[in-house]
């Protein structure tokens, strides 16, 4: 698993990643809503929200708890509704000097998706964004885990980040369909 500077994709790698992004949390949906199979105008996808309200993923991020050298510290962990497929394509450092060297991302507390080592995308004072290559899918019902490591002692709250990605559900649950009147 690759994380990739922003400045060295292109648009077109990007689009292709939300595109595939969007299709396999769709195919995810499609099969598990209530066993009907449901037809594409019934799914909306929206990027995640900046500011959900609890329980739902928040893409803006500070760690809750102080983290502790060396040893992982849960940012967020929820069981997702039998109706949502969330994926995630990338990350964004909102703080000035970056302290957390590193991110994972599990499904439960047991189950490794991926990790990231964020240094090298700090190293490069210009970038604070980059792109996953493969994107992070949790499927409805799963339990989204994702957790920080940091190299030294980090406070609460002291860390500020963005994760970049789409939330896909039968219209009408948490995200409103578009007016279309």
């Amino acid at each position: 698993m690759l994380l990739v500077p922003a400045g060295q994709t292109n648009l077109d790698v990007l689009k292709s990643v939300r595109d595939q992004t969007i299709q396999a949390l769709t195919t995810a949906v499609r099969g598990t809503t209530q066993n009907q199979a449901l037809i594409y105008r019934d799914m909306v996808e929206n990027d995640l929200l900046p500011n959900a309200t609890a329980g739902e993923l928040n893409t803006r991020f500070n760690n809750p708890n102080a983290l502790v050298a060396n040893t992982p510290g849960s940012l967020y962990q929820q069981t997702l509704p039998n109706y949502q497929a969330i994926g995630l394509y990338g990350y964004a450092s909102l703080a000035a000097s970056p302290l957390i060297s590193m991110i994972q991302f599990k499904q439960g507390t047991a189950v490794l998706l991926a990790q990231y080592f964020l240094d090298a995308l700090y190293a490069d004072s210009s970038e604070v964004v980059g792109y996953f290559d493969t994107p992070i899918i949790y499927q409805p019902s799963q339990t989204a885990s994702i957790l920080a490591v940091a190299s030294a002692a980090v406070g609460a709250s002291a860390e500020s980040f963005v994760l970049l990605g789409i939330v896909v559900e039968p219209a009408g649950q948490s995200i409103q369909p578009p007016n279309v009147g």
